[in-house]
């Protein structure tokens, strides 16, 4: 019996997309009647989450990335790196999406995102691996 797993294609010192995050955009992908997505980054990473991202990067900057950011750190730092990690995910060894955008429109940032193939199409049949909260990789069973 086939097993489907969603995960992030590379290492990181610090993942910031949780098992939440990518029922949503499962859940999106499957009600949506197009591969594009416009998603408010707000919805995907709400602002609490986003402000506390922000501390754990000014406090280990130097560690993770090998530089330092200045306290009071851009939002748009979090929202790029969540765009970058996005755009690592991968199912059945190819990628969720093919591109992972970060526009403005009506002072609102949204995540534009076109879904691959593979994504999509399990998203649409409801095939598509549930998160799992121990785990970094989100895996199911081909079962009814």
């Amino acid at each position: 019996m086939p097993e489907y797993e969603i995960k992030i294609a590379d290492a990181y010192d610090l993942r910031i997309l949780t098992p939440e995050m990518i029922a949503l955009l499962i859940e999106k992908a499957r009600n949506s009647s197009k591969r594009e997505l416009h998603i408010p980054v707000e919805e995907l990473l709400p602002r609490g989450y986003a402000d506390y991202l922000i501390r754990v990067l000014e406090a280990n900057a130097e560690i993770l990335f090998g530089k330092t950011f200045a306290h009071g750190s851009s939002v748009q730092v979090v929202y790029q790196l969540a765009a970058w990690q996005l755009h690592q995910l991968s199912i059945q060894q190819q990628l969720c999406f093919d591109a992972v955008n970060l526009y403005r429109r009506q002072r609102r940032t949204l995540f534009q995102l076109h879904t691959g193939e593979v994504f999509y199409r399990m998203a649409k049949q409801g095939i598509c691996p549930v998160p799992n909260r121990t785990s970094q990789s989100f895996r199911k069973n081909d079962t009814p």
